[in-house]
């Protein structure tokens, strides 16, 4: 039995405010895995990343590049 794992990279633009990116970024597994362990410890950290989002979008609606990485695994009988 032959085992193969193949890689398919892939990426497009969507529009994007402040909040849709900021919700994005804090649903990442990382930062999620941090906030069961310790929510109170990063609140200061949390607030200055949501104004420095802000602070960049200015109210804007902006096209953010999303890049998907797929791994497949193939089993050959």
């Amino acid at each position: 039995m032959k085992q193969e794992a193949y890689e398919h990279r892939s990426h497009h633009a969507e529009d994007c405010d402040a909040d849709r990116y900021f919700g994005i970024a804090m649903s990442q597994g990382g930062v999620q895995t941090v906030l069961r362990l310790n929510p109170k410890e990063l609140d200061e950290d949390i607030k200055r990343f949501k104004q420095i989002v802000d602070d960049f979008f200015q109210e804007r609606t902006l096209q953010v590049l999303f890049s998907y990485r797929m791994r497949l695994g193939v089993r050959k009988t």
